[in-house]
């Protein structure tokens, strides 16, 4: 046997033993030549960290003698131990013999593409390498390789003719050649199988351990961009509640403060949100009056429903007691359980002010015409006396002229008198009559068809009745002195010789009951119609129809003291008219708080 055989028989004998040949191979990954291969740039490749398997495999040779690496499709090496000199300072440092390294790679590569368990290949410079594939995923990205050993000894005569073929020194390439290890093919398998399921399993968790890293990477992008999203719509939000002059708070279901804006902060006396968040009304300067807000908060909570639009004071900081509308809704989860409450409210304590004064004004006013008319009949009565005394008393000295004078001053006073009821009437609205409770429209109309009846007889008129006639919170006397009017119209304003046919409907519609009063009468000119709800105006002449002017005053002031509102159509003269009526379905614009049967 002669000195390199030997040398490889010896190294053969003792592996599990460190070869002493290892300290002077040298790592392949960071060489030149390997630089130079391209990469595989797939996705699934740049999730894998390869390098965690370089120990391992370093670990391997130290024990076993037995270069391991793991090579990409393309040959660039991913992972490896220290190689033998033979392949690393000769056959990979001289190009040609390189490319023949290269091609033994490539080759072994195809081999596993066509689904083979392993591969054994002895490439042109002589050596032989084992591959086995790994599949991740179903995918086949890279080899396992063991390699640069013999399986018999080595024909020294083929590597002396390669040194001289490449250039090497022949003593030199020798005594590396002498430090390849021969190994028996039997064992390839074993060790083949072994390393390739510790090489998946590694890769496989680094593969899981960069996607969940990558996964905890995107949610912490995702959780800063949606904090950021929030940040942003909350300052805008705020931005907007502390620029409206609208106070806003909100409390949790404790009824605890979480929050408010400028305005309340204003009004609380707190200049900081902060300081608000964890306070209670008995903090606040309305303490006082904490027991009632709080109960209004819980009723919201409880029930789930909004309180919106009512009344209430304040208390300010600096002792004075305002007015504000408040509307309070509950704050609810994306299941419906209620979290809180959320309160808005603003200041009406001018607007009350200027209502106090404006009611203080009118009832002076309707003091001031019911006085008046009051004190006016009395001198009116004495002018009415005195003109039926003269009349007695002259009767048969008076020529037809005196007497024709006579009757004019006699219907002037009286009508005066006329007058001054209606007037009378006008002021009484709202103050003289009874208070609002509710009624049936249909009676109201019943009574005021009553008081009519004469007229309906004396013009041989024809009143009709439709539609529906609910039951609304109203004053009883006022909504018939309405109809009454509104009717008694019907049946005056039509030509002489016609008989007056009058039809009255009643509809509901969106939070109004409607009720209209058509006719057939003289009609109105369009042109009048903005003239025709004014005190003492007419549109007829008082010779033809006899009238003080004030019933349609008197009807708008009825209407609007309930709410609503009052108007008329015509096509124009000689065409009749509809009058219309809206009064308000919703008990809540009354002033007095009762609860219908």
């Amino acid at each position: 046997m002669n000195e390199v055989q030997a040398a490889s028989s010896t190294i053969n004998n003792r592996l599990f033993v460190t070869p002493p040949q290892i300290p002077a191979m040298s790592d392949p990954i960071g060489s030149d030549w390997n630089a130079a291969l391209p990469q595989d740039v797939s996705e699934l490749a740049k999730l894998i960290d390869f390098s965690q398997l370089n120990q391992m495999f370093e670990d391997f040779l130290e024990v076993v003698g037995l270069p391991v690496c793991i090579i990409d499709l393309n040959a660039h090496v991913l992972a490896s131990s220290r190689w033998q000199r033979l392949c690393m300072e000769f056959h990979r440092a001289q190009p040609d013999a390189c490319a023949r390294c290269i091609e033994s790679d490539v080759s072994l590569s195809k081999a596993m593409q066509q689904g083979q368990d392993y591969a054994i290949y002895s490439c042109r410079n002589g050596l032989t390498d084992c591959a086995a594939p790994i599949v991740i995923e179903g995918r086949h990205i890279a080899n396992l390789f063991i390699g640069q050993f013999l399986l018999a000894p080595p024909d020294l005569d083929f590597f002396k003719r390669q040194a001289a073929e490449f250039g090497f020194d022949q003593a030199a390439y020798l005594s590396a050649l002498a430090e390849v290890p021969v190994i028996a093919e039997a064992r390839l398998p074993a060790i083949l199988r072994f390393l390739t399921g510790f090489a998946h399993w590694v890769v496989s968790t680094s593969l899981s351990q960069k996607r969940n890293q990558a996964l905890q990477s995107e949610l912490e992008q995702r959780v800063q961009e949606r904090t950021q999203e929030l940040f942003q719509s909350r300052q805008m939000l705020q931005l907007v509640l502390d620029t409206i002059p609208q106070g806003v708070f909100w409390k949790s279901t404790d009824l605890t403060y979480l929050g408010g804006n400028r305005p309340f902060l204003r009004d609380s006396g707190i200049a900081e949100q902060g300081d608000l968040i964890g306070k209670t009304d008995e903090d606040l300067a309305w303490r006082g009056c904490a027991g009632i807000y709080q109960a209004d908060d819980r009723r919201v909570m409880e029930s789930g429903l909004a309180k919106t639009g009512y009344e209430e004071s304040i208390t300010r900081t600096n002792g004075e007691v305002s007015w504000v509308r408040t509307s309070k809704l509950p704050l609810k989860n994306p299941d419906g359980s209620v979290f809180g409450v959320l309160g808005v409210y603003e200041d009406i304590t001018q607007r009350k002010q200027v209502e106090a004064e404006l009611k203080r004004s009118n009832a002076e006013l309707e003091q001031f015409a019911y006085a008046v008319s009051h004190d006016m009949r009395q001198p009116l009565r004495m002018i009415g006396s005195y003109l039926q005394l003269i009349e007695k008393s002259l009767r048969d000295k008076l020529d037809a002229n005196t007497r024709q004078y006579l009757d004019y001053a006699t219907d002037g006073a009286r009508r005066m008198n006329a007058m001054i009821l209606a007037l009378l009437d006008f002021s009484r609205v709202g103050r003289k009559t009874e208070p609002l409770d509710w009624l049936e429209t249909r009676t109201a109309l019943d009574e005021a068809l009553s008081f009519l009846q004469p007229e309906c007889v004396a013009t041989a008129g024809r009143i009709e009745i439709s539609g529906n006639w609910p039951r609304l919170m109203a004053s009883r006397d006022e909504i018939v002195r309405l109809f009454q009017n509104l009717l008694g119209n019907a049946l005056k304003y039509h030509e002489a010789g016609q008989a007056p046919m009058v039809n009255v409907h009643g509809s509901l519609q969106a939070k109004v009951w409607r009720c209209e009063v058509r006719d057939r009468g003289v009609g109105i000119d369009p042109a009048q119609i903005g003239r025709l709800f004014q005190v003492f105006s007419r549109l007829q002449a008082q010779s033809r129809f006899e009238g003080t002017g004030v019933g349609l005053a008197l009807c708008r002031k009825i209407v609007e003291h309930h709410g609503g509102r009052i108007g008329v159509e015509s096509a124009g003269e000689g065409h009749g008219c509809t009058f219309w009526i809206e009064l308000p379905l919703n008990a809540a614009v009354f002033p007095d708080d009762k609860e219908q049967p």
